[in-house]
């Protein structure tokens, strides 16, 4: 048949005269630009454009991103079928034209040189067509289709017998892999997919819906509505058979795969009202904080805490304190620093407190040792995490924490080196500024240069720019014995002379260390109080200079 005869057999079918000549070209040469349009029927670009835009609003043609966008004509069963539904008081004469057409279509299409095709991109705007285009694309399925869609979306497409599609496809050897989301609401749906089909639970954080078959081709949700609504066009998809993202895809659904459970698993526990043992995200930082508390305040026996840092923690201290029950035995592990102090105060009239340098930066809650929740602080951004009851991942978790904890130090032994390193800093500062004042050179902490050419480090050297060559080193003693602080100083005096060496202790020197440190000619200063500690040494450096 002509394509002038085919054509006419358009225009009777429902077809306005431009619109069946425009399908038809589009037929003929496969995807192409609206420009090619515009040349081809004599037009401007912009009419050629409007035309293409009108067909595609009707399902007659698709538009494929890219630059420039191209146009593809949709199958002729597609658009036939789409025109019967549009005009159903015709039924019978329309199925008569459909099959005439179809017929002239193929005996046409044989003169037509197949070309290659690109790969591409469509979008499908409400939820009948991408229903529709879910049908097509799993009666091409040929190895696989995987599907990830909502507790909602599953029962949608049991109501359009899609299910039965799958069952199908699973008796004539085409694997089918299931993941949504499994609950009471959607129990019986979930029941009714047989084996071979394998189903799978997953805790969508938002209503999305994805599918790959064979890893030719995907579709991927943009939005969508999740309501019971057919007809909701607030369902958009975008389709691919783009190799690189379809791959990608399913790389993405064999990850998701690997974390699920069985749906079975979740069944038997709404059936029993055991929880399912099972891993999972937990993809905003509300529902992290949320997961966290809802662990402390269920658990029962126990909670191991490993911690970086308290600030850390994604509640306050005195939170946490209130809500853990007298009963609950509780074991904290973080890195102490003087900041934290208060805190550790507060916390240790309810846990075991143990001190770790360098420890991970994970943190690690063990509820019961029974459920964890591990947060991953390279995300910590997003506030994305991981929770799981599943038993070979809570046993690994729990001998995490344990080799942590016998690495550690009792927080009772480091509070009083942290109090004390405080009040070393703090008096040094305020030696520091009672120099400085007096318009000397402070370096802290310093260093001097010994005749050997060795490098000696005190907390403070003092330089005074009329005796350059006369510094003073300052050794700071807050705590312990004032014996291996002097032996130190002693060693390095025949190696700094012409320099004067101070030990300022905030404990009195016992006799003989004070002897020894005469002997060697090294400066003691003593005071209990900073504030008087600092002026001592301050007095005592200028005399020196002085001198």
């Amino acid at each position: 048949m002509s394509e002038e005869r085919l054509e006419k057999r358009l225009l009777e079918f429902g077809f306005e005269r431009d619109e069946a000549r425009i399908y038809l070209f589009l037929l003929k040469i496969g995807p192409c630009p609206a420009g090619i349009i515009a040349r081809k029927f004599d037009t401007s670009r912009m009419k050629a454009y409007r035309s293409l835009r009108a067909l595609e609003e009707k399902g007659l043609v698709q538009s494929i991103m890219g630059r420039p966008v191209k146009f593809v004509a949709s199958p002729v069963e597609t658009t036939l079928s789409r025109y019967i539904e549009e005009f159903k008081g015709r039924l019978s004469e329309l199925e008569k034209s459909e099959k005439e057409i179809l017929r002239e279509w193929e005996a046409f299409s044989r003169r037509i040189i197949p070309t290659s095709e690109e790969p591409r991109f469509r979008i499908f705007q409400g939820r009948r067509q991408i229903y529709d285009l879910l049908i097509q694309m799993c009666a091409r399925a040929e190895r696989e289709v995987c599907i990830v869609t909502t507790g909602n979306d599953l029962t949608r497409l049991s109501l359009l017998n899609i299910d039965n599609n799958l069952k199908r496809l699973a008796r004539d050897g085409i694997q089918v892999s299931l993941l949504t989301q499994v609950n009471e609401q959607n129990y019986d749906d979930v029941g009714n997919f047989p084996d071979p089909i394998q189903v799978r639970h997953i805790a969508l954080p938002a209503p999305m819906r994805f599918v790959v078959i064979d890893e030719k081709e995907a579709i991927t949700t943009v939005a969508m509505d999740d309501s019971t609504s057919m007809t909701t066009q607030d369902d958009t998809g975008i389709w691919t058979n783009a190799p690189g993202y379809v791959t990608a895809m399913k790389v993405f659904f064999n990850a998701l795969w690997g974390l699920s459970p069985e749906a079975g698993t979740i069944m038997e526990s709404i059936m029993t009202g055991r929880s399912p043992q099972e891993i999972r995200l937990v993809t905003t930082h509300e529902n992290y904080v949320e997961t966290f508390l809802k662990m402390i305040q269920g658990s029962k026996k126990s909670v191991d805490l490993l911690v970086k840092r308290l600030r850390d923690l994604p509640i306050p201290v005195l939170n946490l304190r209130e809500m853990l029950e007298e009963n609950i035995k509780m074991r904290l592990l973080t890195q102490l620093e003087y900041e934290d102090l208060n805190d550790v105060n507060v916390i240790s009239e309810a846990a075991s407190v143990m001190h770790r340098s360098g420890t991970t930066d994970l943190l690690v809650l063990i509820a019961d040792e029974s459920e964890v929740l591990l947060f991953l602080p390279g995300l910590g951004a997003k506030g994305q995490a991981v929770w799981s009851n599943l038993k070979t991942y809570v046993e690994t978790l729990i001998q995490v924490f344990e080799e942590y904890w016998k690495a550690a130090s009792p927080a009772q032994e480091i509070v009083p080196r942290l109090r004390a390193q405080n009040l070393h800093l703090e008096t040094l500062k305020l030696v520091q500024q009672a120099l400085v004042q007096s318009g000397f050179v402070i370096e802290v902490p310093g260093t001097l240069t010994g005749t050997s050419g060795a490098l000696h480090s005190f907390d403070m050297v003092v330089r005074s720019s009329e005796k350059p060559d006369k510094p003073i080193a300052v050794e700071l003693l807050v705590e312990g014995r004032a014996f291996s602080s002097l032996i130190e100083l002693i060693v390095r005096t025949a190696e700094l002379k012409p320099a004067t060496l101070i030990l300022a202790s905030k404990n009195p020197l016992g006799r003989a260390d004070a002897d020894l440190a005469e002997l060697y000619g090294i400066k003691v200063i003593y005071e209990e109080e900073p504030e008087l500690l600092a002026k001592k040494v301050g007095d005592e450096v200028i005399e020196i200079f002085k001198g």
